[in-house]
């Protein structure tokens, strides 16, 4: 192929160049993720807004390259030169086991990873990542993460300078089939460079022999939100969401209700606290409450301290860090009266 670009004086050919090595294309992926057009997948995929290099999978090497996008979507991505013989056989094997590997890893443990190349965690370059969704949600971004996680639900990528017929026929093979979560693509990226000007031109195949991806957001409302907790649920716990529910509805200035495909939450958003909700409570009875974030949102540092302290005082092991804090049903609902009290309490002194 060629590409001719126009000088101030003419018409000029850009010429094909090779890769020097394998990490040269890593790098352009990594730097400019959306090159990776994730977007024309479907299925609620949006473009990569996190890209984590050699991410460490003890076991299994370390991954190219694993991008996640703001509704948490997890895209694992290896990339081969034409050169090297590992395009046609072990590049395969390779990719399947780095997403077999991250199967049914909790989000916490993903967290780890994420935190252990870039020194941050994963909802804190999200919150700072340029978002598409000006309603985006970090709790229905925690969720989706976690589902993700949990049924293995990511789309693999095999990068390279130039596709060979035996790669485009394994790619076609298998979306072929219509694996419902198995997604996977190759993604030719052609460099070209003359004169300080450089030019990628990525092809993407897989799409054309695969129906769209099976993702699906449900907005979950009140009746929605109990009818889900009620077949989770046995009845004493079930009691101590509804009470705990009409507290929030009475007491807090928004309700917000998540958008996760297989359960249910809602998170509650108290304006003089803080622009961020102060827990959120999944239908399966899990409260998560993350300190961090609420700051980011806080308009006073202190009342955020005293609410934390409080916290601890009725056994909630708030961590140093002030990451996201889990707490499950039966621990927390024998409690509900205590950290109703704490809320009663914040909600008083803002």
């Amino acid at each position: 192929m060629k590409i001719i670009v126009r000088t101030k004086e003419r018409w000029e050919k850009v010429s094909e160049r090779s890769y020097a090595k394998e990490s040269e294309l890593q790098d352009i992926l990594a730097d400019s993720p959306d090159l990776i057009p994730i977007s024309e997948l479907g299925g609620g995929r949006k473009s990569i807004k996190i890209a984590i290099r050699e991410a460490g999978l003890p076991g299994s090497g370390s991954t190219d390259i694993i991008g996640v996008d703001e509704n948490g979507n997890i895209t694992i991505i290896e990339t081969k030169l034409a050169q090297n013989a590992e395009i046609k056989r072990k590049v395969i094997g390779q990719i399947i086991e780095y997403a077999a590997f991250l199967w049914q890893k909790s989000y916490e443990e993903f967290d780890e990873i994420v935190y252990g190349r870039t020194g941050s965690h994963l909802l804190d370059l999200m919150e700072n990542a340029e978002k598409e969704d000006e309603e985006w949600s970090a709790e229905d971004f925690r969720d989706a993460v976690e589902t993700n996680l949990k049924e293995g639900i990511f789309a693999l990528f095999i990068v390279v300078d130039e596709i060979n017929e035996e790669l485009r026929r394994i790619v076609d093979y298998l979306n072929s089939k219509n694996f419902v979560d198995f997604e996977f693509y190759a993604l030719e990226l052609k460099y070209f460079q003359e004169k300080g000007l450089e030019v990628v031109l990525p092809q993407l195949y897989g799409v054309a022999n695969r129906t769209s991806g099976k993702r699906i957001f449900k907005l979950w409302g009140e009746e929605g939100f109990f009818n889900d907790t009620k077949g989770k649920l046995v009845e004493k716990n079930f009691a101590v969401v509804q009470k705990f529910y009409s507290f929030c509805k009475e007491n807090f200035d928004e309700i917000n209700w998540g958008k996760g495909a297989t359960r249910a939450s809602f998170s509650a958003v108290a304006l003089k606290v803080s622009s961020k909700s102060l827990f959120c409570l999944r239908s399966t009875g899990k409260l998560t409450i993350s300190i961090g974030w609420i700051r980011k949102g806080a308009k006073d540092n202190k009342l955020i301290d005293q609410y934390k302290e409080n916290l601890i005082k009725i056994g909630f092991k708030i961590p140093v860090n002030e990451s996201h804090f889990k707490i499950f049903i039966p621990e927390w609902g024998s409690k509900v009266d205590e950290f109703i009290a704490v809320l009663k309490t914040i909600l008083k002194k803002s």
